[in-house]
Parts: C-alpha cells; sequence; structure tokens
C-alpha cells in the first residue's frame, strides 16, 4: 500500500465516520429541535443542516484523491510504500467497519434499555411519554440497527467505498 492509497483510506474513513454521526447523532437533536419550534426558520435551518451533511459526505468519500492533493499528504516521505502486514486495503476498511458499528451498538445499548424501561414505568403510572422521549428512543433503537447492519454488511461498505478493485502490491 502506498503512502498516497493510505492516506485516501483515512480519508474516506473519517468520511464514513462523519456521515454517520451526523445522519443518527447531530441531525436528529437537530430535528427534535426543530420540531418545538416549526417555521420558515426552522426548515432553512433543516435543509442548510442536510446540505452541510450531504456535502461533507460526497467531499468526503468520492473526493478524497483531490483532498491528498490538495494538502499535498503524500509528499516529504522516504518511502513510498507502508508495510501492514498481511492486511489489504480491504480488510483495513472492515476492521474500522466493525469499530464503528461496535461504538454505535455499545454507545447506544444502555440509554436504549433506560429508556425501554422508563417508557414501560410510566405506562404502568398511566403517565404520558412525551414525543421528544419517543423521538430519542427511536434513534437510539435506530443507531443499534446501523452499528448491527454495519457489523454484518462489512464487505458492502467496502464495495461502497469502491475499494474492492484497488490493487494491491
Amino acid at each position: 500500500m502506498t503512502k498516497r492509497d493510505f492516506f485516501i483510506l483515512v480519508i474516506k474513513l473519517f468520511g464514513l465516520y462523519s456521515i454517520i454521526t451526523a445522519v443518527f447523532f447531530t441531525l436528529p437533536s437537530n430535528v427534535s429541535f426543530i420540531i418545538m419550534d416549526f417555521g420558515v426558520t426552522s426548515i432553512l435551518y433543516l435543509l442548510a443542516i442536510l446540505f452541510v451533511i450531504v456535502a461533507l459526505f460526497v467531499f468526503l468519500i468520492f473526493k478524497a484523491s483531490q483532498i491528498v492533493n490538495l494538502l499535498k499528504l503524500d509528499k516529504g516521505f522516504d518511502n513510498d510504500k507502508i508495510e501492514l502486514g498481511n492486511l489489504t486495503t480491504v480488510e483495513i476498511v472492515k476492521i474500522a467497519t466493525f469499530i464503528i458499528g461496535g461504538f454505535l451498538i455499545i454507545n447506544n445499548i444502555p440509554v436504549f434499555i433506560n429508556q425501554t424501561i422508563n417508557t414501560f414505568y410510566t405506562d404502568i403510572q398511566s403517565q404520558a411519554v412525551t414525543p421528544t422521549y419517543k423521538w430519542n428512543w427511536f434513534v437510539n433503537g435506530l443507531n443499534i440497527l446501523i452499528g448491527y447492519l454495519l457489523i454484518t454488511n462489512l464487505n458492502f461498505v467496502a464495495r461502497l467505498l469502491r475499494l474492492e478493485n484497488n490493487t494491491e502490491k
């Protein structure tokens, strides 16, 4: 693997982590904030957030080689190769995807279980559960599901990042 390939891989993995974090943490918290005060400015704010998230994803995933060129990340090294033993680029992506999926599951299971127990408790006491609480419960469950899907679909993520066709020397 060359230094250039390594930096492209790191940028794409950072882009994947950033889009997952933005879509499943930042966006839901802003959507619940916007729902509280629904108006034209709230809609414009939500559209601006969506635009930034999509632009960040496209830029980091699909323009990684241009980022390496712009920042000259592959210049100034004594040799051009990185020795990672028997690990290929695809295997590194799979390991990183597994770690990201694991973080999603580990960070959200305690909150999800806590909110589930609290929901049952408030239901037993005949109290109403707030829409914000339901939304947060849904988002935590969705994060667990996405983490599970990332872990079980490692090959798909590698193909999504277009790393299957890279040749290793």
